[in-house]
């Protein structure tokens, strides 16, 4: 007769009787403690994606937020649901936690697969509780061929990519709601100008107003732990898995093959935390199931949901709400304070802990958990465990600092795990980058119109300008600077949107535009909220369900929406939304900015006209920019020239063109890069450098100085 053993991760192993110790054990598949399961906390059959949701904690629906990507073995809950482990006392959880098993076979070939969490079976028994059905979403171009995971906010794909003729995950959005969306889609948008091989590649982001999805890159390999833990040289030839490893407590964790695998997967993992902060973003829920290694031993970083902007000042992000996984978390996340990159370290300390001792820091419950961490360190690794290597101890102590200041930056940690010559890669480049404060040469007329154009909206008129130009002519300086002056006045309310090429969404333009206002309004004191809101708010939630996060939105004494046909419901959102950038330019000046317009759609592009068409329109600034050379062939723009020409009164449009420098404005631009004041270098000239004849070659060839400048 054999005795149920699991590890704290959840995987299930089998000792051969019962009289084994279950302390000469540890788990083969990431390294952790094992554990009686006999208790209710542990029901294990296989390998397992857990997610713990605690029956306390249940008034609100549990916010999942895991990756598409990641192994079947070892995945975790989000914050809202709370990641419970083992506690260090001997009281045990209350038995009402939901687990699933989430294990694919195809064919011979036993892969891992992505695991989303759905309830337990003893939970879907339970009263009250709905079983979630999701349709298999049906888009043009993705033939969807086999189901790889389902969890309570949707289903993940394996698809054929027909355009662009690769096989992808399908990560797909079926709970609406508005909070789950806006980290959908920020899911997405964070990573859209990053490129990073230790960084998942997100492709395309599709909607048909109903059903969200995006594409990503389809992963094979496993979690963090169990690549540095497991056999991974056996699970990369054949899938195979040992279920127990034969090592005594006393004895050393980690072979030499075990070590080489972690010095390798913390020094990619340097690297792409590297890559991300230095793009101003926080990844804010790191964790193991979120940290992949792919068969062929590249890590890669998953699950951007959480993901934040690091802000220009020294303070950090402060964010208003606790996000992330309980026992991941740095302290100052725990506590709702201001996060910056030394957040991110914390939890690279975390998983490294569990990889030396085979358990967490605390293992207390969630909250217990995120307030020892801020007052307490937890036992160093080497006190737990023979063996740790001194380098790792005192690595992992330094990562856990409670402090953010005192923790290892990343070139610290890339020294640390015998990574120098990344380390003085990273150091080069910081030495070499040039940050200049540049003046706008050649673009004070530009900025003039700018601002005139925002003294006008002042006074009370509305105005639209679409500033163009070939790309790499300065459109995005010129704006970036106007940008900034309205920030310094702080009298404005500035707020941004883009367009993405890679989304097909119902009004790509807007979109993100739409999720800046719903931020900004939820941001109000509630006085101040409920005098902006229009009064008929449900077309405008049916349009951009993000408004259903703003407080009242959908309260029950709105008028009706479910009879109104498509055409009706429109214009009562659009009437709504002019209402309520009314009722905000009545307050203060408001600019809208959106950015690459040329891969807008026409919905947008006609709903923008309307917004700003006469009479009553809003006292606002409508800023957009795109390409000029897409104006001939982008749907866009050809129906936004069209729309704005059209009705009695046609909506103010005034076209700023941003054209090649002249000469004499090239010239200064390049002495101001070289940091010079009145020469060229030696053996140059601004006319032997020019050339004879003002042309874009010739631009391009005083571009080619300033680029030389910077190298």
């Amino acid at each position: 007769m054999s005795s149920p053993l699991t590890c704290l991760h959840g995987h299930s192993l089998d000792a051969p009787d019962e009289s084994t110790d279950s302390s000469e054990f540890v788990c083969s598949l990431c390294g952790a403690d094992i554990r009686d399961s006999s208790n209710k906390e542990t029901e294990s059959a296989g390998a397992l994606a857990l997610t713990v949701v605690p029956t306390s904690e249940r008034n609100v629906e549990p916010v999942q937020l895991d990756s598409p990507l990641v192994s079947a073995e070892g995945s975790d809950s989000n914050v809202s649901s709370g990641t419970e482990r083992e506690p260090d006392s001997d009281d045990s959880f209350a038995p009402t936690t939901d687990y699933v098993v989430a294990e694919v076979q195809s064919g011979t070939e036993k892969r891992a697969v992505p695991a989303e969490t759905e309830p337990g079976p003893e939970a879907k028994d339970r009263p009250g509780r709905q079983k979630q059905e999701f349709k298999t979403p049906h888009l043009a171009g993705l033939e969807v061929m086999e189901e790889l995971g389902r969890g309570g906010m949707g289903v993940v794909y394996r698809a054929y990519d027909e355009k662009h003729g690769r096989e992808v995950a399908l990560k797909t959005l079926q709970r609406m709601g508005p909070d789950d969306l806006v980290r959908f889609k920020q899911e997405f948008r964070a990573l859209a100008d990053i490129a990073h091989r230790n960084l998942a590649s997100l492709y395309e982001l599709h909607s048909d107003g109903k059903t969200w999805c995006l594409t990503m890159e389809l992963l094979r390999g496993v979690e963090f732990l169990e690549f540095v833990w497991s056999e991974y040289d056996a699970l990369k030839v054949d899938g195979a898995r040992r279920r127990v490893a034969d090592v005594a407590v006393d004895s050393s964790r980690l072979t030499m093959r075990r070590l080489n695998r972690l010095y390798d997967g913390l020094k990619q993992l340097a690297v792409g935390l590297n890559e991300l902060h230095l793009s101003g973003k926080l990844h804010s829920d790191i964790k193991p199931s979120n940290v992949f290694v792919t068969t062929d031993a590249r890590l890669v970083l998953l699950d951007f949901g959480l993901i934040a902007e690091i802000t220009r000042d020294d303070d950090g992000r402060i964010p208003n709400m606790i996000q992330g996984t309980p026992h991941y978390m740095a302290p100052e996340q725990a506590a709702c304070g201001a996060l910056t990159a030394a957040s991110d370290w914390y939890v690279v300390g975390v998983m490294l802990y569990e990889v030396l001792t085979g358990r967490l820091p605390f293992r207390d419950k969630s909250v217990k958990a995120m307030l020892r961490k801020q007052y307490e360190m937890p036992l160093a690794p080497d006190k737990r465990k023979r063996g740790v290597p001194k380098e790792l101890n005192d690595l992992c102590m330094a990562l856990l600092e409670i402090d953010p200041a005192n923790r290892p930056s990343t070139v610290d940690v890339l020294r640390a795990v015998e990574a120098d010559d990344i380390a003085d890669s990273i150091l080069e480049t910081a030495a070499t980058t040039v940050v200049q404060s540049i003046d706008l040469v050649g673009r004070e007329p530009h900025f003039e119109t700018l601002k005139r154009s925002l003294d006008e909206v002042s006074a009370g008129a509305t105005r639209s300008v679409f500033v163009h130009g070939r790309s790499g002519m300065g459109k995005s300086v010129l704006i970036r600077s106007f940008i900034d002056s309205i920030h310094r006045s702080d009298t404005t309310i500035l707020l941004e949107g883009r367009c993405y090429e890679q989304e097909s969404v119902p009004f790509k333009a807007l979109d993100s535009l739409i999720d800046a206002l719903v931020v900004y309004l939820c941001d109000l004191p509630a006085e101040t909220l409920s005098a902006l809101m229009p009064h008929d708010t449900l077309p405008l939630v049916r349009l951009f369900p993000v408004f259903g996060q703003v407080p009242g939105a959908t309260s029950a004494d709105k008028p009706a929406v479910e009879n109104a046909d498509q055409h009706e419901s429109r214009q009562r959102a659009l009437t709504a939304l002019r209402e309520l950038l009314a009722n905000l330019g009545e307050r203060q000046p408001v600019v809208l900015y959106i950015d690459d317009l040329q891969w807008g759609d026409e919905d947008s592009s006609n709903l923008l006209a309307d917004l700003v068409r006469p009479p009553n329109s809003p006292r606002l600034l409508l800023l957009g920019s795109y390409r000029r050379e897409d104006v001939e062939t982008s749907p866009a723009l050809l129906v936004l020239a069209d729309a704005y020409q059209k009705g009695q009164e046609p909506p103010h449009r005034h076209e700023l063109a941003v054209d090649p420098l002249s000469e004499s404005d090239a010239s200064r631009l390049a002495l101001q890069l070289l940091g010079r004041d009145q020469q060229f270098p030696d053996g140059l000239s601004p006319r032997g450098f020019w050339g004879s004849e003002r042309s874009e070659e010739g631009f391009a060839r005083t571009m080619g100085l300033v680029r030389l400048a910077l190298s």
